[in-house]
């Protein structure tokens, strides 16, 4: 793996849970399987294991950074426990604040950004 640096980061994600509100919040492990929408899964490997992503979501209608993750290798997995959510993979968390520190996204240097939500992924070029 290559030494990580901020130019490792190359895509932002939005996590966002309709369902519950929160994502990925509780996690006890390292590494964890990273679950994308069934129609990004032509996507699910287009980050290789040297990029970074950083994970943002909405809770209580404020967006916060959540997480820095890395995906460990390019294998798509299949779980049936959320219909619209059935493809992962696996990631390893490089920086995680915790659920009270999460870092409001309107202070970080990302407030700057336009995302679309329905674009899923944003890629920094």
């Amino acid at each position: 793996m290559t030494k990580l640096s901020p130019k490792n980061i190359t895509r932002i994600k939005n996590i966002t849970n309709e369902e519950t509100g929160r994502a990925y919040l509780d996690l006890e492990n390292k590494e964890f399987i990273l679950h994308f929408p069934n129609r990004f899964k032509k996507s699910i490997l287009d980050t290789t294991t040297d990029e970074l992503l950083v994970l943002y979501q909405t809770i209580e209608t404020k967006r916060y950074l959540t997480h820095l993750v890395r995906p460990i290798d390019n294998e798509v997995i299949e779980e049936n426990a959320r219909e619209n959510f059935k493809f992962g993979r696996i990631f390893e968390i490089i920086a995680y604040p915790g659920d009270k520190n999460k870092i409001s996204f309107d202070k970080s240097r990302l407030a700057s950004l336009t995302l679309e939500i329905e674009v899923g992924e944003t890629q920094f070029g």
